[in-house]
């Protein structure tokens, strides 16, 4: 398994706590000066292996070890940013700097190195330093220029020619840490000597950046990995377009990761375990838009700062800097790019030990068995030997230039081949999961002419950058022990976009069902409106009745309390009052007797008595008090009844309604159940007799779309690309086999040389003397820096 970057403060706070950060920060101290002090050392020793005179005489020797020393000495922590073109490595860059600066796009725009270097200022104040192959330096120019400075197509300046590197001074970090991002030209394509200028940088760099596109690594990244790793152990791979991938592949960046990985293990760290990485799946494109003021819309909803943050989470590109931060916060605990520069110097150092180890076994041959010793005629008849061969060496090389390129040109053919049958095939399943013709349609117009192209273009790419990779795989392999990428520029193929036409539509009219369709559906509508508004009707009713129901007991209620009024009032009347006795003066005649004579004279006798009588009026007045209580409460009851029997006849009159709109509504619901089926027996009837029409135009339709793809295909875009990358490949060839004969030619002049050298140097010592003091250099030199990677 591939090491995975881990927090040293975690480490620190999980093994020691808080408590050891004094005593850890003192260890610190007196460890970082003795690091210090061993890094002197091994810049020395590096210096004299480098200065010797038989190194000086390979250049690329000399120039591995002086980018190691480089390393060595520089204080800041360099990060450089790979990625094919597409990738997304300028809007990663962009991302970082927070301003859309950099320009990106699917063609070379970087013809020459930029790097990004972090700076505790605004970011408003954001700054270029340029500097020149003539060795004048420019400050403080203005950042909208930098395209005058860097892009291929600049008019102001021959960037490739005249430019040594861009310097982009701004705010990454919120701290002043010294770190530099490295933007390098892209890997796709070998022409300008845009790979050479990568593999340098990376060969420089503490770190690299590797952007994957949305598909993730391909062979060719698979190839290039396995080269760099000589010269780099630490990988940040960036897992971009995570918010394109459920669109386009229906993956999760979960899953990405996982899948990527386990491509990682296989091919790479299996061979390497040496190498420590991270994968970190972001939208760059997001940070972007969060971070940078150049944009005021996403997806034409304005930005605000809510939508900003949710934006920047949503890009994960948090993690990146998480990631480098550990990445630093490991480095200057472990001294990690001191180290990985030491392994990669142990490295060269091996390298270089079996080149002299050749040459001081060959020399000390030749002495030992020289009849003469110290005759010079054994290094004349090397030098013979090599001139009688030169042609043949070249023969060989020419025989292998010429049957790599066949089998180059095979894969060419049959990696076509085997493009256009997919494409082919994609578009087939595509047609196949399609079953409505306004789908059918839609896809034809706005999607199938883009999908081909757009295959087509890829298809065209991958072809290329497979045979770059290969061409320069043959170089590689060519001249030995001299790492040099060799190419030319591609012409990219010239092919028509398709143009889809659909065949003439002659679907069946189906105007007489639709007519009764619409008279059915017309009919049901208002029936239902009937329906609707009886029921409502009959709610209105009932509630009414609820009403009327409560308005009787109301009625009940009153005469009851009215009932207590009334024996409350006949109450305080108390009993009836008992018959009076009373007596009163009549007066009464009486005869004076006799004759009458008297009664005559005087007439009768007047006489009063008290005469006793009964008085009811008090019972007389008691019983009207009475009646007339009763009488008021009868009038009231009376009217209290008569609103009862009023309601009565009211709610019976609402019953009577109510039964005859439900026995109406009942017959209505059935007619509208009849009416709803008929209504749906015709629609079926008319959908299935539609989809049988459109199916049977579906399948002629796709049947002649399929017709002019494959037409297309084979007869136009396969010929194009064909030809497009044979006459590449020739173009490639000869440039190659230009290259090898050239690197042959300096090799084999440079060999002669070096024996010539040794021929005027005998002066009676051993000829093997100066290669065995230098393997005893190299031999001390490696000691003292295996013994550095132990501390």
């Amino acid at each position: 398994m591939g090491h995975q970057f881990v927090s040293p403060r975690t480490m620190c706070i999980h093994v020691f706590g808080k408590g050891c950060f004094c005593m850890a920060k003192k260890k610190k101290l007196a460890k970082k000066a003795v690091s210090e002090k061993s890094i002197t050392s091994i810049v020395n020793a590096l210096q004299e292996v480098r200065n010797s005179e038989y190194v000086k005489n390979i250049d690329l020797f000399e120039n591995d070890f002086q980018r190691i020393i480089d390393r060595l000495q520089d204080e800041s922590f360099r990060l450089a940013v790979v990625g094919e073109f597409s990738s997304g490595k300028s809007t990663f860059l962009n991302a970082l700097i927070g301003k859309d600066l950099l320009k990106h796009g699917v063609k070379e725009t970087t013809a020459t190195i930029t790097e990004i270097h972090n700076k505790k200022i605004e970011r408003s104040e954001t700054y270029l330093d340029v500097y020149y192959l003539n060795g004048k330096v420019e400050k403080e120019i203005s950042a909208d220029n930098i395209t005058d400075y860097t892009a291929t197509g600049s008019s102001k300046h021959e960037v490739a020619n005249e430019i040594e590197k861009v310097v982009i001074n701004c705010k990454i970090l919120d701290s002043d840490a010294k770190v530099c991002f490295v933007d390098t030209p892209g890997l796709n394509g070998i022409a300008d000597k845009h790979r050479e200028k990568t593999i340098e940088e990376i060969k420089n760099a503490h770190a690299c950046i590797y952007m994957m596109q949305i598909r993730g690594l391909g062979q060719t990244d698979i190839d290039f990995l396995k080269y760099i790793t000589n010269y780099q152990h630490n990988i940040i791979f960036v897992q971009n377009f995570i918010d394109e991938l459920k669109e386009l592949e229906g993956e999760t960046p979960e899953q990405k990761v996982q899948q990527q990985k386990k491509i990682i293990e296989e091919t790479i760290i299996s061979k390497n375990p040496n190498i420590h990485y991270e994968i970190i799946p972001v939208s760059a494109r997001k940070a972007l838009i969060a971070k940078s003021l150049d944009f005021d819309t996403y997806n034409g909803e304005s930005l605000t700062e809510d939508l900003r943050d949710a934006l920047y989470d949503e890009s994960c590109f948090d993690d990146v800097f998480n990631v480098i931060n550990n990445l630093m916060d490991h480095n200057e605990k472990e001294k990690i790019q001191q180290k990985d520069a030491v392994a990669v110097a142990i490295n060269l150092l091996e390298n270089l030990k079996e080149v002299v180890t050749f040459d001081n076994d060959k020399e000390i041959r030749n002495w030992e068995t020289s009849i003469e010793g110290r005759n010079s005629e054994n290094y004349k008849r090397i030098i013979e030997a090599l001139e009688d061969n030169k042609q043949l060496y070249i023969k060989k090389l020419n025989d292998y230039l010429e049957a790599e390129t066949s089998e180059i040109r095979k894969a060419n053919k049959k990696e076509l081949d085997e493009g256009v049958q997919r494409i082919e095939e994609s578009v087939k399943q595509v047609f196949s999961d399609i079953n409505v013709v306004s789908e059918f349609e839609n896809y034809v117009k706005n999607q199938l002419s883009v999908y081909l192209y757009q295959s087509v273009t890829s298809l065209d790419e991958t072809i290329t950058k497979h045979m770059n990779t290969k061409l320069e795989n043959m170089v590689a392999n060519a001249v030995l022990r001299i790492k040099q990428y060799t190419g030319t520029e591609n012409n990219s193929a010239k092919y028509e976009s398709f143009e889809a036409t659909i065949i003439e539509s002659n679907v069946k009219s189906f105007t007489k069902e639709e007519d009764e369709i619409s008279k059915l559906q017309r009919e049901l509508s208002e029936k239902k409106a009937l329906d609707e508004r009886a029921d409502k009707e009959i709610q209105k009713k009932r509630a009414e009745i609820s009403k009327i129901d409560l308005d009787i007991e109301n009625q009940k209620t009153l005469i009851a309390q009215e009932n207590n009024h009334k024996r409350a009032e006949i109450s305080k009347l108390g009993t009836m009052p008992e018959k009076e006795t009373k007596y009163r003066s009549e007066t009464s005649y009486e005869y004076r007797g006799g004759l009458g004579i008297l009664d005559a004279i005087f007439g009768p006798k007047e006489k009063t008595i008290s005469v006793p009588y009964s008085d009811y009026s008090n019972q007389q007045r008691w019983k009207k008090k009475k009646s007339d209580i009763e009488t008021k409460y009868k009038e009231k009851e009376n009217q209290i009844n008569a609103q009862s029997r009023m309601l009565e006849t009211q709610k019976k009159q609402y019953d009577d309604e109510i039964k005859h709109l439900e026995r109406t509504e009942a017959a209505r619901k059935q007619d509208i159940k009849s009416t709803q089926s008929l209504l749906n027996t015709k629609i079926d009837y008319l959908k299935n007799q539609r989809e049988k029409v459109k199916l049977e135009y579906l399948r002629e339709a796709k049947k002649s779309m399929l017709e002019s793809i494959h037409e297309y295909l084979y007869e136009s875009i396969f010929e194009v690309i064909s030809e497009n990358t044979l006459s590449a490949l020739e173009e490639n060839n000869r440039r190659a086999s230009q290259v090898v004969h050239s690197l042959f030619e300096v090799s084999f002049e440079t060999r002669i040389k070096l024996l010539n050298k040794k021929l005027e140097q005998l002066n009676g010592t051993k000829t093997y003397g100066d290669t065995a003091d230098l393997l005893t250099l190299i031999a001390n030199c490696t000691n003292k820096l295996e013994g550095f990677l132990c501390l």
